[in-house]
Order: C-alpha cells, then sequence, then structure tokens
C-alpha cells in the first residue's frame, strides 16, 4: 500500500510536471525565458485537489522559476478572476469552464492540466435524503453562485423537473 506522503509527492511531481512541461517560464505572467520571477503567485481553491500544489510550494518546488513562491486560497469566483486578470496569480487551480471563458475573453491564459477526481457532491445532514427527489421542497446551498457546482446542480434539479 502506497503512504499518503509518497502519494502527495507522486501526484505534486506530476501536477508540476503537467504544468511546466515544455513550457518554461515563458507560459507565466510576468515572465520571460530565462528570467525568475521575484515571487510566484499560486492560487487554488479550499479542495483536495490543491493540496498537491500546496505541497509543490510548501517543498519549494519552483525554486528554478522564481526566488520564492506563496500558495494563496480563492474563497470565491471573483476573488479567483481578480488576482488572474491582475496578473496576481501566476498559475491557478480553477474549473476548466472559467479558464475557457478567461480565454475567450482574451485574456491568455494557458491550459496545462485537466484535473478530474470526480468533487462534485451532494452532501446532507439528513439520512433520509437518498435521491435528487427527496429535495423537492428543501433548502439547498450551492457554492460559487453562476459557476460549475451551480450549473451543474441546476442542470440535474432540471432534467429532474425540480428548479431552484
Amino acid at each position: 500500500m502506497i503512504s499518503r506522503r509518497s502519494f502527495l509527492k507522486q501526484v505534486g511531481l506530476a501536477a508540476g510536471g503537467a504544468l511546466l512541461a515544455g513550457s518554461g517560464l515563458s507560459m507565466l505572467p510576468g515572465c520571460s525565458a530565462g528570467k525568475k520571477l521575484e515571487k510566484l503567485a499560486i492560487q487554488a481553491p479550499a479542495s483536495p485537489p490543491s493540496i498537491a500544489l500546496a505541497k509543490l510550494v510548501h517543498d519549494n518546488a519552483f525554486a528554478g522559476l522564481a526566488d520564492s513562491s506563496e500558495f494563496l486560497l480563492w474563497k470565491t469566483a471573483d476573488e479567483m478572476r481578480a488576482r488572474i486578470t491582475s496578473g496576481q496569480a501566476h498559475i491557478s487551480g480553477l474549473p476548466v469552464n472559467v479558464a475557457a471563458a478567461l480565454y475567450n475573453k482574451g485574456l491568455g491564459v494557458q491550459l496545462a492540466n485537466v484535473y478530474i477526481w470526480g468533487i462534485l457532491y451532494l452532501v446532507s445532514a439528513d439520512e433520509n435524503i437518498k435521491s435528487w427527489e427527496d429535495l423537492r421542497g428543501q433548502e439547498v446551498l450551492i457554492p460559487f453562485q453562476g459557476d460549475l457546482p451551480d450549473l451543474m446542480t441546476q442542470l440535474l434539479l432540471q432534467y429532474r423537473g425540480m428548479a431552484l
């Protein structure tokens, strides 16, 4: 059995390798080939896939790209978008649909990796809720209004003849 430490290291190295493979420094905002950044800012949501990026920052894995690096958690989609559009974040973990929208607006974002772990879950403390139908008439809290969790939930409810 693989240890958690070994797993995180492998995931981190794979994520970092995929992120940097064939791109070098020139793909990072504010950086040209052969020149290190003073500080590399990496942002991601508070979610399991972000652990790999946080570990890479903790282990100083980006020393070849920048003098220092920092890991930032974004709590809202607006906070995440603001850091990207202002150039405050060089690397971002974000939903693919948001990256596509930013690219279509001409922001020049580049896709380095698509991370899929099946991280959209319906969770309830009520043991009687076992299906979507059990949600009829109930209050449902959904994070990131207007983004993927909200859009997917609305689509699935609509498919079952319900709405928020």
